[in-house]
């Protein structure tokens, strides 16, 4: 497909610069975006959640490096006291987030499990009142012993909202870990970390 852009009528203007800052709207065109659905659910599942219940634990934390440590602010305990509102903290030190983001070092959330589990979901609550700290784009982990390794189980892209659950089919896992993977520069603050499934 060839595109033909004419801007004969824009360059005739006395000022043109000054009609390319007046806002689209305001100049009677229309204005597309594409919004893609998001890949996981904004629905929270029914069942007992494991955090609450502790059948699981919760642990935070990053990757280290230069002019960072990996060291996450975030309060463990409100993030799973059964409270979705209230904020658990920036995620990051002011001082480290510019070097996180530029390195692209992940945080993360890890829930080790007593006993070998089935894991059908892990929801998020992102903080409704900073929509800017929402990460567009995030993925669950799974812990594979046998080779030693992190495994993807989920992958969550176009998020949007404050809920965000990720269906899982994972059978007999001891820990998986969640990873936001956009939005380094402007933080985190989740207020709840929710896992549900059956301990074998």
């Amino acid at each position: 497909m060839i595109w033909n852009l004419d801007l004969s009528k824009d360059l005739a203007e006395e000022v043109p610069l000054k009609l390319a800052a007046t806002p689209l709207k305001e100049r009677g065109l229309a204005i597309h975006e594409v919004v893609l659905p998001s890949t996981v659910s904004d629905q929270v599942p029914n069942g007992e959640n494991l955090l609450k219940t502790d059948k699981a634990t919760l642990k935070v934390g990053g990757f280290g490096g230069w002019m960072s440590h990996g060291t996450v602010l975030a309060s463990v305990d409100k993030l799973r006291d059964g409270d979705v509102k209230e904020s658990a903290g920036d995620w990051m030190d002011l001082k480290h987030i510019y070097w996180n983001a530029l390195a692209n070092r992940p945080v993360w959330a890890e829930i080790s499990f007593g006993a070998p589990t089935d894991v059908s979901s892990l929801t998020i609550y992102e903080d409704r009142d900073r929509a800017e700290t929402q990460p567009e784009l995030a993925i669950v982990q799974a812990w594979n012993p046998g080779i030693q390794k992190w495994e993807t189980a989920s992958v969550g892209n176009f998020l949007q909202g404050p809920v965000r659950t990720f269906p899982l089919t994972l059978k007999g896992v001891e820990k998986i870990r969640y990873l936001p993977l956009t939005g380094y520069f402007d933080n985190f603050r989740m207020t709840e970390i929710e896992v549900r499934g059956n301990v074998n």
